[in-house]
């Protein structure tokens, strides 16, 4: 897995957009800086995203996706990444550099997905406010984009914390400590559970390929979707109702989001007209589907821009 992790560039933007069920398209982070991994809240009516301007450091944020209305849920003094809703929406699970002595860095020294290299990266739950911020791993290692169960018991998470980056397990309460997911697997990335709780999604290589696997938590048995059968495939959520998910891809060209039918019937592309690059998508209950990208906002989507203006932090 190629984990190299080159800073970009300074004046490079990236942003939220909501694609609403009337195809509308929104852009719902303010323009000026880096904004992406957005997590929607089973509702559809709000989202939680990472980002800030350049000069600042990374926060978890809040918006309103009818109005824009941005506020933060993470202090300014620490570097926050990741956030995703529980599925009752109560949740928060993160990840943060909080405990870190070492240098914060800004935004704009950091790699676009992954924290730098030898940065200390643990997992921390808070309430969908921001309030009550509790720390449920530990260790010298990156603990990443996690995801909590159905049942809002555990949380899994992709972890450096054997030199190979694999797929972790840990109580919500942060309890006990970390169990590691065995299996036929080199590395995976981007762990979500399956609506019953009974299995998770990643992506991993598979001959040569990144593909969305399901990996069943009762015997550890590893199978790749059958519909997610071309290009390079990241970024699994699952639909609220659980009978599909939403990936990213190089299928068809570029990066596009595509819907999985677990059933095994063909991939269907969402389309994101006039965006080049979309990924990072997760679907609320009444249809809204958030992504991030680089693009900016195309006359052609005929939607407008939300995004509140953002002040620095310090």
């Amino acid at each position: 897995m190629d984990t190299k992790r080159t800073p970009f560039e300074l004046t490079v933007e990236w942003n939220v957009f909501a694609l609403l069920p009337n195809r509308q398209i929104s852009q719902i982070s303010p323009s000026g800086g880096r904004f992406h991994l957005p997590c929607i809240h089973p509702s559809g009516e709000v989202v939680v995203f990472q980002g800030g301007l350049f000069h600042e450091r990374l926060r978890i944020w809040r918006a309103k996706i009818a109005c824009g209305a941005l506020s933060p849920l993470t202090s300014p003094q620490a570097n926050s990444w990741m956030p995703a809703y529980s599925w009752k929406g109560d949740v928060i699970v993160f990840a943060s550099d909080i405990p870190m002595s070492k240098k914060i860095r800004r935004i704009a020294e950091m790699p676009l997905w992954l924290p730098p290299e030898g940065y200390t990266v643990n997992l921390f739950v808070m309430d969908s406010d921001g309030k009550d911020i509790r720390q449920i791993t530990v260790g010298d290692c990156q603990d990443l984009r996690p995801a909590l169960s159905p049942d809002g018991r555990h949380v899994a998470f992709c972890s450096n914390r054997t030199g190979t980056w694999k797929i972790w397990v840990v109580p919500s309460d942060g309890n006990a400590n970390p169990s590691l997911l065995k299996g036929s697997y080199e590395w995976a990335m981007r762990p979500w559970y399956a609506r019953d709780g009974q299995s998770l999604f990643f992506h991993t290589d598979v001959d040569g390929r990144h593909r969305i696997c399901r990996y069943w938590l009762v015997d550890g048995q590893i199978k790749p979707l059958p519909n997610d059968d071309e290009g390079m495939s990241h970024g699994a959520s699952a639909s609220a109702n659980g009978g599909s998910l939403l990936m990213h891809s190089t299928k068809g060209g570029g990066s596009r989001i595509w819907r999985l039918p677990l059933d095994g019937s063909p991939a269907e592309e969402i389309r994101t007209p006039g965006f080049k690059l979309a990924g990072h998508a997760t679907e609320g209950n009444n249809g809204v589907v958030v992504f991030d990208s680089p693009n900016k906002l195309p006359s052609a989507a005929k939607g407008r821009e939300r995004g509140q203006p953002l002040r620095s932090a310090d």
